[in-house]
Formats: structure tokens, sequence, C-alpha cells
């Protein structure tokens, strides 16, 4: 096994916002995980995205 270090950047202000911090074990459709928190006082957005459901052809178009 081996370990890669990333970072979130972000304000100190912002540091005393951050509730639960943590690393997403969920597929990204990238080489990096998503770093998944709350900031206190916001309204959570759930946002689901099926890869396998994707219309791949208009979403290439838009790439472009």
């Amino acid at each position: 096994m081996h370990e890669v270090i990333d970072i979130t950047l972000g304000s100190y202000i912002l540091l005393e916002s951050v509730i639960g911090w943590d690393v997403s074990l969920e597929a990204s459709l990238s080489d990096h995980r998503q770093i998944l928190f709350i900031l206190w006082g916001s309204v959570p957005v759930v946002q689901i995205r099926n890869p396998r459901v994707t219309n791949w052809g208009p979403y290439r178009e838009e790439l472009k």
C-alpha cells in the first residue's frame, strides 16, 4: 500500500466552520478521491451522479 498526500485549501476563518472533514471511499471518475466536509451553518447539498447512465454523446460535445 502507498499513500498520496492531498491538501484542501481554505482560509483560517473558514477552518472554524469546517465539520466532519473526510475522504470519500466512493468512486469519483478521477485519480483523486472526493474530500467531503460540511461548513457549519450551510445547507447540505446532495449531488448524485451515476456514470452508468451518462449520455456520453452530448457530454463529449459539451466538453469540446
